[in-house]
């Protein structure tokens, strides 16, 4: 079995687990951290026992047949990785008393639709919801200062995110690939929104970022294809490459072009001019071939030269 350490990176369990009858042990618990969980056959709930102060990195991962986990009251803090790929996870309720959520600690927990963090948490870890494809809510606890990289990253099905006031920076990848974002509500107090904080949130129609804004990472809001305003404050001194790149409506887009088009007249395109039978220069040097064809054709049906 994996664990992990402190600092989140994977190593292989080497303590040996035996079953003899009803004497068989799931879990182990030292000085109240409750550090694995090695489960029983058809066990699809689990309650943390009371005492426990702080769940383990990489604790429960990969317990796929876990559908609902209790924590006790007692529980100040979830370590890296802790549930990380629980897959049938439903639904967790983290004790009023946790502060810290580490690294992945929910991570690829594709089941997981619902989940409250207490108002003490102060920290929460880098993608520590990443995958979590059927999350549909999250309200940030307001002691939170920073939105860390990739924290909910593929929420595919997140509606609504409310960052509290007192969050100064939005990570890398922090909301990128969440489609079902309608709007996020960006504080005065962020300072920074870093590279493809808002990668592929296709449904943004409006963005106002708050006065206090420095700084606006690359591909910060790339694809957004829904977005249609933008207000950009004065205090902005930097923005990266491809900030807002792909966003707008390709079929609006296209609309815009014909328009230009029939405003002028005309429709130009390019051809090699050297590749017969496509587009080449005759006898006479007039560019001929199949794909001039086309394009007279496509200008006839506009009206156009």
């Amino acid at each position: 079995m994996f664990k992990y350490d402190k600092r989140g990176r994977r190593y292989y369990n080497l303590n040996i687990r035996f079953m003899t009858g009803d004497d068989f042990v799931e879990y182990r618990i030292t000085d109240g951290v409750f550090e694995d969980y090695w489960g029983k056959i058809g066990e699809m709930d689990f309650t943390v026992p009371a005492g426990v102060t702080s769940i383990a990195a990489g604790a429960f991962h990969n317990c796929s047949w876990l559908e609902k986990i209790t924590l006790p009251d007692t529980v100040t803090s979830i370590g890296a990785g802790a549930f990380m790929g629980c897959t049938n996870l439903r639904r967790m309720k983290i004790p009023e008393a946790v502060t810290s959520i580490g690294d992945s600690a929910f991570a690829n927990c594709a089941h997981l639709r619902k989940i409250k963090l207490p108002e003490g948490v102060m920290s929460i870890g880098n993608c520590a919801f990443s995958n979590c494809v059927e999350l549909a809510k999250i309200k940030l606890p307001k002691g939170l200062t920073v939105i860390e990289d990739y924290a909910f990253r593929n929420c595919a099905s997140l509606k609504s995110a409310e960052i509290p006031e007192g969050v100064t920076s939005i990570g890398e990848g922090a909301f990128a690939g969440c489609e079902e974002l309608k709007s996020i509500t960006i504080p005065e107090s962020v300072t920074s929104i870093g590279d493809s904080a808002f990668h592929y949130c296709s449904r943004f129609k409006r963005i106002d970022i708050p006065e206090g804004v420095t700084s606006i990472g690359d591909n910060a809001f790339f694809k957004c294809d829904g977005l249609r305003k933008v207000s950009i404050p004065d205090s902005v001194t930097s923005i990266g490459e491809e900030v807002f790149a792909g966003c707008g409506k390709k079929e609006e887009a296209a609309a815009d072009r014909l328009a230009q088009i029939q405003s002028k007249g005309e429709l130009v395109i390019a051809l090699e001019g050297n590749w017969a039978p496509w587009s080449f220069h005759d006898d006479t040097g007039a560019l001929v071939g199949y794909d001039v064809e086309v394009g007279k054709a496509i200008a006839e049906k506009l009206g156009v030269k």
